[in-house]
């Protein structure tokens, strides 16, 4: 089956930011005929990310690249479940917003004050990776 090109939109054009992204994603899981059961993507959906964490360790693998691959993974379970990829970024949003100002709970995760003061100051945390 040969893939049929679309027109290429500014993906910051519309839909969050996204422009056409989450339908193309979904048009190209069908015309490979991947499954697009949310049990299989799931599996997807875990490989995917331990392989972003695996790449952000420096292990293998490009952590763009690595992380490009789970949001296509997520957009393509949430937009085939109905849910719009727009929605999804509406609802991170918002939470976003409510923990800016919200106080800590119970069994909330806390980060060293010396990783806070990295992070702060521009330092990323994540693994030096050699790039010869």
């Amino acid at each position: 089956m040969k893939l049929q090109k679309k027109p290429r939109r500014c993906p910051c054009d519309s839909n969050g930011g996204l422009g056409d992204l989450p339908a193309r994603v979904v048009a190209m899981c069908k015309a490979r005929g991947w499954s697009m059961h949310w049990t299989h993507r799931g599996a997807y959906l875990h490989l995917e990310a331990s392989e972003l964490i695996e790449a952000i360790r420096g292990k293998h693998g490009d952590p763009a690249d690595e992380a490009g691959d789970v949001l296509l993974v997520l957009m393509s379970i949430t937009e085939y479940a109905g849910i719009p990829f727009d929605a999804v970024i509406a609802k991170a949003t918002a939470k976003l917003t409510k923990l800016e100002t919200a106080p800590h709970y119970p069994g909330e995760e806390y980060t060293p004050n010396s990783e806070v003061r990295r992070f702060a100051e521009g330092e990323s945390g994540g693994a030096k990776r050699n790039e010869s």
